[in-house]
């Protein structure tokens, strides 16, 4: 079978024209609670019907997709090239909204398996599926395009990072009603979060999602609460004037590196991580969490995931603390060793596993 894209527990698979697949998908296609959002509750499926739509998506060029989650089959991915003929749109207004790039790629998804559901696993799927779709199909912008009462669908799609185009009415029958759709669209340029949570942490309550202008306010907020003490004790006190010019320059340096992510809680940013994976090294390291999500397996999360990067690519890793930061022996407890500094920072270093 064919994989589309993999993470952690996450697979994302070609779906296949075998009985086990296609069982499946008549399962979840014959569940209420799946149905109600997808094609309704007066469809009718059954094994035939099944079979006949996957050979009409593969005819299309669509590409039917199993999601397994630890093994376990749990949902359902498709996607497919488009154009304005999707949506029916005169071709200088779908131009106005995607600019006219290519190639546009249109996404739906479920998770059949109802346990999976709101436990941040959706969310994970779609951004893996992203990443795979921009990476490894070159795509330039991706569109999808939930029913307007579809709260559930809108607020994941929103958190990966897709943002509200225009609505398309009455372009959906289901239940003997014709709906409105949301079209959705996220931009190569604009990718998703490099990091994914975990369920461990989405179930806290706890996503990451790329910085953008407008957060440098909550930057310099959470950039107080963690280094206030440190700069009165090192530097006689917090100059605010200073401190905003410095930070922002900080701010704006973070933005051009590889990875600058805010820490949501329940949609609330309340930290950021960074990091900046050069030709030979990864630095630019960086871990600011406000006191309400301190403790709680982030810093460890994104600690594994470095040092996992290093030992993948073989790149060496640093950071700069300050001495009497007990975070040090976080680091530590990672692999990260004292390789010199001043009598106020002390730079760690990680040596990769493969040299």
């Amino acid at each position: 079978m064919k994989q589309v894209a993999r993470e952690g527990p996450l697979v994302i698979r070609e779906m296949q024209e075998s009985e086990a697949d296609l069982r499946l998908f008549l399962k979840w296609m014959t569940d209420p609670q799946t149905m109600k959002y997808w094609d309704g509750m007066s469809e009718h499926y059954t094994y035939e019907r099944v079979l006949g739509k996957y050979r009409a998506h593969i005819g299309e060029g669509v590409c039917p997709c199993i999601i397994e989650y630890e093994g376990t089959p749990i949902g359902y991915f498709q996607f497919y090239p488009v154009d304005a003929r999707e949506y029916e749109l005169p071709e200088d207004l779908y131009a106005r909204f995607t600019g006219g790039v290519q190639p546009v790629y249109g996404i739906d998804m479920f998770l059949g398996e109802t346990q999976y559901r709101d436990r941040g696993i959706g969310t994970q799927s779609l951004r893996l599926l992203m990443k795979a779709l921009f990476s490894d199909y070159q795509a330039q912008l991706l569109l999808i395009d939930p029913k307007v009462h579809n709260a559930r669908a809108i607020r994941c799609y929103r958190k990966c990072g897709f943002a509200d185009y225009f609505i398309l009415p009455h372009r959906e029958l289901q239940d003997g009603v014709y709906h409105d759709s949301l079209i959705m669209g996220a931009k190569r340029d604009a990718a998703p979060p490099g990091l994914l949570a975990p369920p461990a942490l989405t179930e806290k309550g706890i996503s990451f999602f790329a910085v953008e202008e407008a957060d440098f306010p909550a930057y310099l907020r959470i950039k107080r609460e963690c280094f206030l003490g440190y700069v009165e004790r090192y530097y006689g006190g917090w100059e605010e004037q200073m401190q905003h010019r410095m930070n922002r320059e900080i701010f704006e340096k973070c933005r051009r590196q590889s990875c600058f992510e805010k820490v949501l809680l329940y949609g609330e940013t309340a930290g950021f991580l960074s990091f900046d994976e050069q030709q030979e090294k990864i630095d630019g390291i960086t871990l600011q969490l406000s006191e309400k999500i301190r403790n709680g397996g982030i810093g460890s999360f994104f600690l594994q995931e470095l040092t996992v990067l290093a030992d993948k690519t073989g790149k060496p890793a640093f950071l700069r603390v300050f001495r009497s930061n007990p975070a040090r022996r976080l680091y530590q407890r990672f692999g990260f060793q004292e390789s010199g500094g001043d009598d106020i920072h002390c730079r760690m270093a990680y040596t990769p596993a493969r040299q």
